[in-house]
């Protein structure tokens, strides 16, 4: 069994929908975010805002016609984590992060990192990534 916990939000710009965000969190069933777990997720939701909002909002004003800012299409953001125990060693969670960067339904960037995370510090430590940019 799983619980999640997940936000989205729709950030525009002129009243135009520029950045959709989804936010997860999955957790075995009873757990509780950890408070790093949820500090990321500040982080993340900082990130849209500060890092990639200005970006796509350059993107949108630099289109050349009217045409094409009529027919912007918002881009996609969306983070997941999941937490799992693992096996061999009850006091690690295995945290796997989902990335991936959309728009006008074409991936543009999709990365996975695996973490491991100590229950009872709270402290990560890197397994390995994976990137993929198209």
């Amino acid at each position: 069994m799983v619980s999640e916990i997940c936000s989205g939000k729709v950030y525009c710009h002129r009243g135009i929908p520029m950045l959709k965000t989804r936010i997860q969190l999955l957790l075995p069933k009873g757990e509780q975010p950890a408070e790093e777990l949820l500090s990321l997720w500040q982080l993340t939701e900082r990130y849209a805002e500060q890092t990639l909002l200005p970006a796509i909002r350059e993107a949108y004003d630099s289109l050349p016609s009217v045409a094409e800012k009529m027919h912007f299409e918002p881009y996609g953001y969306r983070h997941s984590w999941q937490a799992a125990p693992r096996s061999h060693s009850p006091d690690l969670l295995t945290v796997r992060i989902e990335t991936e960067l959309t728009h006008g339904g074409e991936v543009l960037r999709a990365t996975t990192v695996t973490l491991r995370m100590d229950r009872e510090s709270g402290r990560l430590g890197r397994i390995y990534e994976t990137e993929q940019a198209r």
